[in-house]
């Protein structure tokens, strides 16, 4: 997996994640609100010049929130995965045209994220609210954040089995605010060690917002999981 890992960082150097992160010139100047002997900022110099850049004045906001739709374009690019839309030729008047489809109603041609939450969805990482909604603009919650990087893990690696419920059950005093389609997602991810910083005073707060230090921390454990492959 060396030679995929090298791949995902060209990938993630190149790609657009400024939009991710809404920022353009600070990998030069540096993220000056972090912390040195943060967790955050250690998994940010591991990532700098790779996937995460900071906002317009320098700053990194780790409690700042992102959403869905920032996110999966993100983990798109991270992976990969191909971003060509998918297109219907319609013919009127003796004119054909090109016509993109759209999976979610909330998320149009137009948009920016368009590409890659078709790709996403394509790809099995996302699935929306249900109705054909996606609520792209909406602050990602922590269980949510884990459910896409599982799958993002999944899609490199394959689905497996479901883990038992025992440990993490015993491990977080509010497992029963979890929601129940995130529950094999979140075994998984402690599993795979992704998501201890996200415990404190052994509360996992599944539906509060993300944080940028969240999905800084998680896309880095990924990045190392996928490097430590053969």
């Amino acid at each position: 997996m060396n030679k995929l890992l090298r791949k995902l960082f060209a990938i993630a150097i190149s790609c657009s994640l400024i939009v991710w992160l809404g920022a353009t010139a600070l990998a030069k100047e540096g993220l000056n609100d972090a912390e040195e002997s943060s967790l955050a900022y250690q998994m940010l110099n591991e990532l700098s010049n790779r996937i995460v850049s900071g906002t317009w004045h320098g700053q990194f906001d780790p409690e700042g929130t992102i959403s869905r739709q920032d996110t999966v374009i993100l983990l798109v690019n991270l992976l990969n995965i191909d971003s060509t839309p998918n297109t219907t030729l319609e013919t009127i008047n003796d004119f054909t045209f090109s016509m993109s489809t759209e999976t979610f109603l909330d998320v149009s041609y137009f948009s920016y994220a368009y590409v890659s939450v078709e790709a996403a969805a394509r790809t099995g990482l996302i699935r929306g609210y249900g109705s054909n909604m996606f609520g792209g603009h909406d602050p990602i919650t922590r269980e949510d954040l884990i459910v896409l990087f599982v799958r993002a893990w999944e899609y490199v690696y394959g689905a497996q089995s479901d883990s038992t419920e025992t440990t993490i059950v015993a491990a977080y005093d509010d497992w029963a605010d979890t929601s129940q389609h995130a529950r094999s997602s979140i075994l998984k991810a402690q599993e795979l060690e992704l998501i201890e910083h996200f415990s404190t005073f052994q509360r996992l707060e599944p539906k509060k917002a993300a944080t940028r230090e969240d999905v800084a921390i998680i896309a880095s454990k990924l990045l190392k999981i996928l490097g430590g492959s053969s």
